[in-house]
Formats: C-alpha cells, structure tokens, sequence
C-alpha cells in the first residue's frame, strides 16, 4: 500500500514537470532534436526542415556567427599550427645538431649535470618548472614577441631565496610593477638604443693608478688625452715611451721614473706636480710643454729641441741638455745642480733667480738670454 503511494506522487511529479516549459532551459531552439513535444517543434533542425539548402546555410551561418564558434575553431585551429610548428622545428633539430655516430652537439639534461655538476641540475629542473608554468597567453607572447613578463609567483620561483639566481631585488623592482609598464620600458630602452643617446658619455680618467713594467711602442692613441685617449694621472714606473707622441695630454700629479721617452714628441703637454727618476729624453722634442714643480734627477735631453717651455720652481739634478736647441724657454725659479748644456744653441731662454751649481756650458752659443 506504501509503494503504491510513493509510486502515484512519482508519477504526478513527473507529469507536472513534462508539461512545463522553461524558457530559459538550453532545450528551447536546441541544435538537436531529442526534445519531445512543443520544444522538439521548436528545436532548429525541425524549424529548418523547410527551407532550401541556401537558406539553411545562411542560418547555420548566422548561429556560428552569433555564437562564436567559428572564432573559437580559428584560435583553436592558429594554437594548434603553432605547437606543430615548435614540435617539427624541435625535431628537426634534434635531428641535425648530431654527431656521425649520433652524439648530441647541444646540451642535454643529462650532459649538462654529468660535466657541470649538481649544481647545474638544480638550475635545469627549476628552467623546466618555470617553462611549465608558463601560461597560454604567456607561451603565445613568447612565439610572437619572443619575450613574456613573468608573473609574482614565476618571478618568486627564479629569484626567490631558494632560487640557484636568487636576486631578491629583481622581485621588488618588477613584482609589483604592471605589464605595460613593463613594456613601456622596454620600448623606451630600445627607442635609447636606437637614438643612441643616453650611451653618450666622456671616458673616465684614470687617477691614481700606477702603471708599472709596461711598453707603450707605437701607439700615440693609448697615451694621449683627452684628444685621443684617456688622462693618466698615477705613478709610471719602468714604463719605455716610443714612437708614441702625446698631444693635449696634461700629466698632473704623476711621477715618472725609469720613463725613457724615445722618439715621442709632446705638444701641449704641461707637466704639473711630476716629479721624475732617470727619465731621459731622445729625440723628443717639446712644444708647449713647461714643467711646472716638477723637479728631475737625471734626466737628460738629448737631441730633443725645446720651444715655448719653461722651466718653472722646478729643481734638477744631473739634467743636462745635449744638441737640443731650445727658444723661449726661460728658467724661473729652477735651480740646476750638476748641469751641463752642450752643443745646444739657445735663444729668449733666460735664467731667472735660479742657481746654477756645477754647471758647464759647452759650445752652446747664446741669443738675449
């Protein structure tokens, strides 16, 4: 008697359900005919029936339209060409970047660990997980772009503190920022690049810095300033100087010792505060180059003509000139022990309040000085 009940209230719940139509139920105007009574009449394969086979192309035409599946097959169909394109150009590689006997030319994971250690494997595995965790909007920058920003977690996975690159400021400078602030960088640091403006900036000077045991043969470029090369301001010790003129180069707080300057002229070429240690100069000559608190011990000029540079409170030892003429080169202020000038003529070259102990003058005639 029971069952009967539970059966009959079964039935009449089902009968109250078949005879009402929810608007809103995916089976009015359905692309299939499964539905029974007033929504089988109104699903679009029995609207359709009567019409030619034009106007229902039109109105299959019309629902992919609406409904956008036609754009949903093209994405799907253009990801689909791009994972076969990578996959095949993979291969294709594999492939070729082979040895004759089928050694691998690239590395593998397994290489790579075997020759660079554990270290190395640890760094493959986190590329791989970062790789993974790319998504499809990522993956689809990557194969247009070639580039993708990274999100908070993929950032906290490559630099983060358990990361073989850990860089915890690489997290604070990009993890709060926005992609198209990010891109907007990018494309102002390639717009720099292409202008090539802020890249322009004077070389530095080298201060301080001793250079020792080097020669400098030939090369004008490696020891003129600031015309050619760079400004040297540090001791120069054992230091040949040949073949290699200075021009526009002021020395300014560097002493010299063991410096033979051979066939090397200097123009414009002031020596300030440089003391100097057997520094002779050969063939030489000197143009507008006073020395200026500079005091030399044993440094001869030997066939080094002088124009136009005085000699200022500038003290010598052992500094004698040999068939090296000089003109408009006073001495002021410039005592000269053990001195000698011989065969060098000179001209508007006077001494001014300068001492001259043991010095010899030896055929080197004399013109208003």
């Amino acid at each position: 008697m029971v069952f009967e009940k539970l059966e009959q209230k079964k039935y009449a719940r089902k009968m109250k359900y078949d005879n009402f139509i929810d608007v809103l139920s995916p089976s009015l105007l359905s692309l299939h005919g499964n539905e029974k009574g007033f929504e089988r009449e109104l699903s679009l394969p029995n609207l359709i029936k009567g019409f030619t086979t034009a106007d229902q192309q039109q109105w299959l035409d019309l629902i992919f339209e609406a409904s956008g599946v036609e754009e949903t097959l093209q994405k799907a169909n253009d990801a689909l060409i791009a994972e076969e394109f990578q996959a095949r150009k993979k291969r294709s590689y594999e492939e070729t970047m082979r040895t004759s006997d089928g050694q691998p030319l690239y590395f593998t994971k397994e290489k790579a660990i075997e020759i660079l250690g554990e270290s190395e494997k640890n760094r493959t595995e986190l590329h791989e997980t970062l790789i993974k965790s790319y998504t499809p909007k990522q993956l689809k920058e990557i194969n247009e772009n070639g580039y993708a920003i990274l999100n908070s977690m993929q950032l906290e996975l490559l630099y983060g503190p358990n990361s073989p690159h850990k860089n915890l400021k690489m997290i604070e400078s990009f993890g709060n920022r926005s992609e198209e602030s990010i891109h907007e960088q990018i494309y102002d640091e390639i717009h720099q690049l292409a202008t090539n403006v802020s890249f322009q900036r004077r070389q530095k000077d080298i201060v301080l810095s001793p250079i020792l045991f080097s020669n400098f043969l030939f090369v004008p470029e490696q020891t003129s300033t600031p015309l050619l090369k760079r400004q040297k301001r540090g001791p120069w010790g054992f230091l040949p100087l040949i073949a290699s003129p200075r021009t526009l180069s002021p020395a300014i707080l560097t002493p010299f010792f063991f410096v033979p300057v051979i066939l090397s002229p200097l123009t414009l070429h002031p020596l300030i505060l440089c003391p100097g240690l057997f520094n002779p100069f050969v063939l030489s000559p000197l143009l507008l180059a006073p020395l200026i608190l500079s005091p030399q011990v044993f440094t001869p000029l030997i066939l080094s003509p002088l124009a136009l540079s005085p000699f200022i409170l500038n003290p010598s030892v052992g500094t004698p000139l040999v068939l090296s003429p000089f003109v408009l080169t006073p001495v002021i202020f410039s005592p000269l022990a053990l001195f000698a000038l011989v065969l060098s003529p000179n001209a508007l070259s006077p001494v001014i309040q300068s001492k001259l102990i043991g010095a010899e003058i030896i055929l080197s005639p004399s013109w208003l000085s």
